[in-house]
């Protein structure tokens, strides 16, 4: 069956609401649980779907078919939720694929939903070990992670640690033309777990364009796009 991961994670995001679930899309750990979390393992990684129904916790990786990766992905956030589920599109029943199934399930103690034809199957649930070892993903649910649509799309519609700091060196940028990276860093907090990895980071991504608002000039200099020395005359042809 051929659906999207949006799709997808949408009818999960249903049936967890009819569950009585308060569900959150693209949710990554706050700036303050991400240093301590895992020993920094998940960087900035996203849980597709979290769940919240009073005190539990169910988080639940989106993926039209079954891998390893999709596998590792849920697996990292057992520590974080009391459930942790996998949702796929229906396939053909291959010994490859039940084999899959039978892994996500018996081995790793994941949930799994398939979404066909007929609608959203409840092909296994997860396994309740032990309650969760952590409270960094509860307490890093923020109301502007609400459902709004976004879940399983890749088009940036999701609220991250990333984002909040790239916001903040733009308005940064805007204040300061002409600023050099050196002293944004040092101006603005960020999610980066230290200076050099910030510097590191964000050099790179400016370069490629990836920070809104924030152009590279003459001599690594920052400045909001169209201020910066030489735009006058590029966009008047003089």
């Amino acid at each position: 069956m051929s659906v999207s991961e949006q799709t997808l994670a949408a009818a999960v995001a249903g049936y967890l609401e009819a569950q009585g679930f308060e569900v959150f899309e693209e949710v990554t750990l706050s700036a303050e649980h991400k240093r301590h979390a895992e020993g920094g393992v998940l960087g900035d990684a996203r849980a597709d779907l979290v769940g919240r129904r009073g005190s539990e916790i169910i988080v639940v990786e989106c993926k039209r078919a079954i891998t390893f990766e999709l596998l590792g992905q849920a697996r990292r956030w057992r520590p974080f939720a009391d459930h942790v589920a996998i949702a796929i599109a229906c396939g053909k029943r291959s010994p490859g694929r039940l084999e899959a199934l039978r892994a996500a399930e018996v081995l790793y103690g994941l949930g799994v939903f398939e979404l066909g034809p007929y609608g959203l199957k409840v092909h296994a649930r997860p396994v309740h070990f032990a309650p969760r070892q952590s409270e960094a993903l509860a307490e890093s649910l923020r109301p502007e992670q609400r459902r709004t649509g976004l879940a399983g799309t890749n088009r940036g519609g999701h609220h991250t640690s990333y984002k909040a700091t790239c916001e903040k060196v733009r308005a940064f940028v805007a204040d300061n033309p002409g600023c050099t990276l050196e002293e944004v860093v040092a101006g603005i907090s960020h999610h980066y777990g230290s200076r050099k990895s910030a510097l590191s980071s964000l050099r790179l991504r400016i370069r490629g364009g990836n920070v809104p608002g924030v152009v590279r000039g003459w001599r690594g200099r920052l400045w909001p796009p169209g201020s910066e020395p030489g735009a006058m005359r590029r966009e008047t042809g003089t």
